[in-house]
């Protein structure tokens, strides 16, 4: 649909014809230095647990990373290591579930 639109063509669809369903919410782990005004923190990363990612009753989760245990943050790269997703019919729910 962007790429339509882009191209100045008109939507498929209504505003009115999107429901809504459920909240996402999504959390970004960095590997960075508070004391150092949030300057990446470079280094092994000598212990990484991921969480479990899957349907679990109503609620999803989703672990995007590109890194795991034993992994290098470099200075020359983002020190982000990881995009925690989680989707549930209930706010609260998607918020209980980042833990």
């Amino acid at each position: 649909q962007m790429i339509r639109v882009a191209a100045g063509e008109k939507l498929s669809i209504k505003q009115s014809d999107v429901k809504l369903n459920g909240w996402a919410v999504e959390s970004r782990l960095y590997a960075e230095d508070p004391f150092r005004n949030f300057l990446p923190s470079i280094g092994r990363l000598t212990r990484y647990r991921p969480p479990e990612e899957g349907k679990f009753g109503d609620v999803v989760i989703r672990n995007d990373t590109g890194v795991t245990e034993g992994s290098e943050i470099s200075m020359f790269y983002d020190p982000m290591v990881a995009k925690l997703c989680t989707w549930a019919p209930t706010r609260l729910q998607a918020i209980d579930a980042m833990s």
